[in-house]
C-alpha cells in the first residue's frame, strides 16, 4: 500500500447556514484548515461550470500555481436537501470534491491521476458526509492506495477498430507535447458519445506514458456547456463539440485525431504503434 496526504475542498450549492460567508448559492463551503485562501479560490474557480444531468461523474486533474496538483470528482446530487442545498428543492445541484496533493506525494504514485480516481473512498460525494467534515475539520487526511496502479492492467477496453496507425499516433504525439501545448494555451478536445469513452481514452494514454510525461497531461473529462480557461487542461471531453479555443479536435466516433503542430517524436510513434498492435491483438483484430 502507498499512503498519500490530501487536503479537501468542497464546492456546491448550500443554504446560508452552511456557508462560511453566510450566503446561499454555489460556493466553496468547506476546505481543510490551513489551506491558503488564494489556492481555495483557484480550486473553486474550476468547479463552477458543470451540466450535471449529462454525465454521472466529471473528473478533473490540474496543477495549481503553488505547484500542488488537484484531482476532483463532481456529480449531480441524486436528492436535494431542503435544509442543506436548496430550500426551493430545485434539481440539478452538483457537488464537487477536490483533493489537493503535494507534488512529492503525486510523484510517489508516478504522476498517475487514475491511481486516485480508482481508489476506494477517495472522494466524498454525499452532501451530508461533506457537512460532517465541515463540522469536524481536519487539516489533512491520509488515503491508502493499492499498488495495482503500478502494474500492467487491462487497458484494452478502448475500441481500436476503425483507427488507422497514423490517426492513433496523433493522440500520442499530442501527449508527448502536452507541456508545450499548455504553455501555448493549446489542447485536445475529445468528442465522444459517452463519458466512458472519454475516460477510456485518457486512461489508455496516461497509464501507458512514461511517468515523467504524465504530469503535463491535465484534463477535464466533461465540459459541455462550459468554456475552459486555456493553459489549464491539456485535454477536455464532451458529448457535444467541446468549446476550447485553439483545440485540436479528436473525434472518437470518426476515429480521427488532429496532429499537433510540433516535430514528431520517433520514440512516441514507436510506443503508439506497439500499443496499437497490442490493442488489435487483444480485441482479436488483424493488424492493419
Amino acid at each position: 500500500m502507498t499512503t498519500i496526504t490530501v487536503r479537501d475542498v468542497f464546492y456546491s450549492r448550500v443554504e446560508a447556514s452552511f456557508s462560511p460567508r453566510n450566503r446561499n448559492g454555489y460556493q466553496v463551503f468547506y476546505h481543510s484548515p490551513g489551506l491558503a485562501s488564494d489556492l481555495v479560490r483557484e480550486v473553486g474557480g474550476y468547479q463552477r461550470c458543470f451540466e450535471a444531468q449529462e454525465v454521472s461523474i466529471r473528473y478533473q486533474y490540474f496543477a495549481l500555481s503553488s505547484g500542488d496538483v488537484v484531482i476532483s470528482a463532481s456529480r449531480e446530487l441524486p436528492s436535494i436537501s431542503s435544509v442543506i442545498t436548496d430550500r426551493a428543492g430545485r434539481e440539478g445541484v452538483f457537488l464537487s470534491h477536490s483533493l489537493v496533493i503535494s507534488i512529492e506525494d503525486f510523484a510517489a504514485i508516478d504522476f498517475n491521476p487514475f491511481a486516485i480516481i480508482d481508489a476506494d473512498d477517495a472522494f466524498i460525494l454525499e452532501i451530508e458526509a461533506a457537512i460532517e467534515l465541515q463540522k469536524n475539520p481536519v487539516s489533512a487526511r491520509s488515503i491508502e492506495l493499492s499498488e495495482t496502479f503500478a502494474n500492467e492492467a487491462d487497458y484494452y477496453s478502448f475500441p481500436i477498430v476503425g483507427w488507422t496507425k497514423e490517426q492513433f499516433a496523433n493522440l500520442w504525439q499530442s501527449a508527448a507535447h502536452a507541456q508545450t501545448m499548455l504553455t501555448n494555451q493549446l489542447g485536445i478536445a475529445v468528442q465522444a458519445e459517452s463519458e466512458d469513452e472519454i475516460l477510456s481514452l485518457l486512461r489508455l494514454i496516461i497509464e501507458h506514458l512514461p511517468p515523467e510525461m504524465r504530469r503535463a497531461c491535465t484534463f477535464n473529462s466533461f465540459i459541455d456547456g462550459c468554456e475552459p480557461v486555456g493553459g489549464v487542461f491539456w485535454a477536455v471531453g464532451g458529448i457535444r463539440k467541446p468549446r476550447m479555443a485553439n483545440a485540436l479536435r479528436v473525434r472518437l466516433d470518426r476515429k480521427q485525431a488532429e496532429a499537433p503542430p510540433y516535430l514528431a517524436s520517433s520514440d512516441i510513434e514507436t510506443l503508439a504503434n506497439d500499443i496499437y498492435k497490442e490493442l488489435r491483438i487483444a480485441q482479436n483484430l488483424d493488424e492493419q
